[in-house]
């Protein structure tokens, strides 16, 4: 670690080894109080922003309280107290000093000990403890804070070199690893089974499927693969991107190496991966998120194993691009392949949905989502800009069983369309040619061309933003269907309700909003009794549902998108009087706030 060398200008360069750390002599110098205040406090700053450096002075000073306790105890009561004890000492350390040069502080403590130790014990009990400390010192120093043996990108190369090299002699070989997971107070323990070669895999939990699932979307806020948690790849990856960071490899007792990285910037502000000393071998991984969310991997076993020690059906079918979930473990249960989980398909596209949503996407910008032959979600769309582009990306990156292809309008014109964008159907279309229907009305109300241009494109803007959500809601209606629905858990029907429900107070609004824009110029013969009350829907023999009353709710849209362009922005086709188009038109918008409330009524009833 170099990011402090620059506080250590004018020290003596053989104090401070090569990878920027303090040597034991500072340190030392440091407990004992011997340093000048502008090194101490040079010191000082370095240990606070240094893992090692802290917890080698923290292991220094315990040592000496050790020392300082075990001589007390056992050679204090039979000493007398030395005459001339320290001035002495003090003497004869400046004179060796003189005749031989400044030895190490490490050579410096033994020799004082040494020295102390013939001035002021004479029992042989003293001298037997001296050596020991003596020892103690010389041992602690030499062989306690060892430089870690290896760096932490070469940590994390023999990590990943281990992985392939295991288990070579067996034929078909698949690795089988047994895991438990907790991510705060949630646990789960997982069986994955992978097979590298033909890039298949497989897993069991003891967890219900609702309980991974949720474990498993807190667990993915970490951009670390669920599928393989201890994974010095995926470790690698999110070091590599991180701008700012610091490592720290660090030996523990047992036989094992720790790499402990901090980032500054991120959804993960710091993570470790222990790893076997003897191979390499990731046996435990920590997560610290920026949001205070703790997450542990620890592995439980590990094994290679030849294909035929294991079912033969256990990776499902290989064209399968997810793991297959595996019944649950228990004592009882026996290890099948099972079809890729479609409720977790229906769930991701949900979330898919739902983000999409808070960015405001799915309101007309070109943006399509659709399911692949092979079960994934297909994200395509074109964003304005490379900032949106990375706005979209970045919120959607993670989320399971999805691929993303979106490109920018420039990247775009470039490359050959490929499909209709959404924009073709879901907005407002204004074709001039003829004078607005209520030209007159404009100008009497409006006099100054100024107000009236202001006015006529508020009312067009509120149209467009109620046809964009009337055309979300009638994509959501065509996708949801009861089989649809079916897959979804009750936290996701939960999630779906919400998304359709705020598209309809959304929608409500821009209704209520253009009812009373429209009432300043529409005559006052289209307001009726009739116009303003609401007809009772049509009896029909089929049950109504939310997805017809959407439909409805669609079409009464479109209707009052028609005759606002008519009324007030002119068009080239004309079928009505204006005062006929009007009364409809304050009837539509009177029968659409109805039906907006009724579907609002049956949404919270039917999920």
């Amino acid at each position: 670690m170099n990011t402090n060398r620059h506080l250590f200008s004018g020290m003596p360069s053989q104090l401070l080894k090569s990878d920027g750390h303090l040597s034991d002599d500072w340190l030392l110098l440091s407990i004992d109080g011997a340093l000048s205040a502008s090194n101490h406090s040079r010191v000082e700053e370095h240990v606070r922003a240094c893992w090692t450096c802290r917890a080698r002075m923290e292991q220094l000073e315990k040592t000496i309280r050790e020392i300082v306790e075990y001589e007390h105890a056992l050679a204090a009561p039979d000493m007398p107290p030395s005459p001339g004890g320290r001035s002495i000492f003090m003497a004869r350390l400046n004179q060796l000093a003189g005749e031989l040069g400044r030895p190490s502080l490490i050579r410096r403590w033994t020799v004082t000990l040494l020295q102390t130790s013939r001035s002021t014990l004479s029992s042989r009990v003293g001298w037997a403890t001296s050596a020991a400390l003596t020892a103690a010192v010389v041992l602690y120093l030499a062989f306690g804070h060892r430089a870690p043996p290896v760096s932490a990108s070469e940590l994390l190369q023999r990590a990943a070199a281990s992985r392939e090299s295991q288990g070579t002699e067996i034929n078909q070989l698949v690795a089988v690893q047994r895991v438990t997971i907790k991510v705060g107070s949630r646990r789960a323990t997982r069986t994955l089974y992978r097979d590298n070669i033909r890039k298949r895999q497989a897993y069991r939990t003891d967890v219900s499927t609702m309980e991974e699932r949720t474990i498993e979307q807190d667990f993915e806020r970490s951009s670390f693969s669920w599928n393989d948690p201890l994974s010095p790849e995926t470790y690698s990856q999110w070091r590599d991107v991180t701008v700012e960071k610091r490592d720290v490899v660090t030996e523990l007792t047992g036989g094992l190496l720790r790499l402990d990285t901090s980032a500054s910037s991120g959804p993960v502000a710091e993570a470790s991966l222990t790893v076997r000393s003897t191979d390499y071998h990731p046996v435990a991984e920590d997560l610290h998120l920026r949001d205070n969310t703790e997450i542990e991997v620890a592995e439980l076993s590990y094994a290679v194993v030849g294909l035929s020690a294991l079912t033969s059906d256990i990776f499902g079918s290989l064209a399968s691009p997810e793991p297959p979930r595996l019944p649950a473990i228990s004592s009882a249960s026996s290890v099948h392949a099972m079809p890729l989980d479609a409720g977790q398909i229906a769930a991701s596209e949900l979330r898919v949905r739902t983000i999409l949503h808070s960015l405001g996407a799915d309101l007309g910008e070109q943006i399509t989502i659709r399911s692949t032959p092979n079960g994934l979600i297909q994200v395509d769309g074109t964003a304005e800009d490379e900032t949106r582009k990375r706005q979209i990306t970045s919120a959607l990156a993670g989320i399971q069983h999805t691929q993303l292809r979106i490109t920018t309008v420039g990247q775009a014109a470039v490359q050959p369309q490929t499909g209709r964008s959404l924009t073709d159907s879901n907005s407002a279309t204004v074709v001039t040619g003829n004078p607005p229907l209520l030209e007159e009305q404009l100008e009497k109300r409006f006099p100054g061309s100024d107000q009236r241009t202001q006015y006529v494109n508020l009312s067009l803007s509120l149209c467009e933003s109620a046809s964009a959500r009337a055309w979300a809601l009638n994509r959501l209606a065509d996708r949801y269907t009861p089989g649809q629905i079916a897959l979804l858990d009750s936290d996701a029907q939960r999630q779906l309700q919400s998304l359709l429900t705020d598209h309809i107070t959304a929608l409500r609004e821009d209704v209520s909003r253009l009812q009373n824009q429209l009432g300043q110029v529409l005559s006052s013969a289209s307001n009726t009794a009739a116009a303003n009350t609401t007809s009772s829907p049509a009896i029909t023999t089929e049950p109504d549902d939310w997805r017809r009353r959407t439909h409805r709710v669609h079409s009464s849209v479109e209707i009052t998108n028609e005759a606002v362009s008519v009324l007030l922005a002119g068009s080239s086709e004309i079928s009505d009087s204006p005062d006929k188009l009007q009364l409809r038109l304050r009837t539509t918008l009177t029968q659409l706030q109805a039906e907006l409330q009724l579907l609002d009524q049956q949404i919270h009833k039917q999920l």
